[in-house]
């Protein structure tokens, strides 16, 4: 079980950024290999996120929907905005300790950047009443928080609800 909030490495937005959500849901009787395979299946995550219409890798040879480190993709929100985004973070959850993922993206109107985000998912390891922890945080590194950064910081929480409610119709 994941004991403390998510704690950024050095170059990743931060808890003291100008606009930042957390988010921490628990999820009893699925393991965090279930959880993490559904959460790396960008494909997904429009059903996870109604404010995420479409989501594409950036590479579009690339047919695998899964994330892996460093990779690139974009997606489009709900109110027309567009998020460019990299991976910067990837590690699956082992036995013994949590998985994590972190994204940094920017988000445009047009082609005009409007803010800059990171994204962090942290899934923990089975406590010893068997439930994981499934943590979000976002962070906007933009002087004055925008719409879109609200928008998805606002659907946090029930984001990891979606992931839970998917992983245990598709475990």
């Amino acid at each position: 079980m994941i004991t403390d909030k998510i704690k950024f490495k050095p170059g990743f937005a931060r808890e003291d950024a100008p606009t930042y959500s957390y988010a921490e849901v628990e999820a009893k009787g699925l393991t965090a290999a279930s959880l993490w395979r559904n959460l790396c299946n960008i494909s997904v995550w429009p059903r996870l996120n109604p404010t995420i219409v479409d989501i594409q890798p950036l590479d579009t040879s690339d047919n695998d929907p899964h994330l892996f480190d460093k990779m690139q993709f974009y997606y489009d929100l709900a109110d027309g905005k567009r998020v460019m985004a990299q991976v910067i973070f990837y590690r699956s959850p082992k036995d013994d300790r949590p998985g994590r993922l972190a994204y940094q993206g920017t988000i445009l109107d047009g082609d005009k950047e409007i803010d800059r985000i990171v994204m962090e998912f942290v899934v923990g390891v089975p406590d010893t009443d068997s439930a994981v922890a499934v943590q979000a945080a976002l962070s906007a590194t933009g002087a004055t928080p925008s719409a879109p950064v609200r928008a998805l910081g606002d659907t946090l929480a029930p984001t990891l609800t979606h992931l839970i409610h998917w992983a245990e119709r598709h475990a």
